[in-house]
């Protein structure tokens, strides 16, 4: 049987071990930590094996495939942030003027989806459809009643708001 002192002493150690590999401004050890315990939980109600030894190799690789896609979305959202990030004014307010000048003249499509993907959601069902608008240009047509089939209206929105 596995004993908890024994898994939570790893965890801990692995933890301060690897955390340097995928630490950010928004991720730090304890989220790592809790990281480890969902891989866990995952590890065994997923594991075929017989013993604590092969437990511990599955759940060990399993944490270290962890760190490896970390690492990949780490460098994706820092190659993405360099790529779409334009150097700005000194206090950024020019791009703030511009893109004001922008929705002031923009069409009502991208203004009413600007408006509804930026405010926070009021209700489950104003979430439900948010989620469903990241990068999805049907359900964005249809929450307006447009015809998907005739316009990629997230591209037309990003190549505005972008120009």
């Amino acid at each position: 049987m596995i004993k908890w002192e024994d898994v939570d002493s790893f965890v801990s150690k692995f933890c301060s071990k690897y955390i340097y590999k995928v630490k950010t401004p928004y991720y730090g050890r304890e989220d790592l930590y809790q990281d480890c315990w969902v891989t866990f939980d995952k590890c065994l109600k997923s594991f075929n094996g017989k013993t604590e030894q092969e437990f511990m190799v599955f759940f060990k690789t399993a944490l270290f495939n962890h760190i490896k896609n970390m690492r990949r979305n780490i460098s994706k959202e820092k190659e993405a942030m360099e790529k779409y990030s334009q150097p700005d004014s000194e206090d950024g307010l020019e791009s703030l003027v511009n893109l004001h000048l922008k929705l002031v003249n923009a069409p009502t499509f991208i203004k009413k989806l600007f408006e509804v993907l930026l405010s926070p959601p009021q209700s489950y069902k104003d979430a439900e459809h948010k989620i469903a608008f990241e990068n999805n240009a049907t359900a964005i047509a249809k929450y307006f009643n447009y015809n998907p089939r005739k316009v990629n209206y997230l591209k037309d929105f990003r190549n505005y708001i972008l120009s």
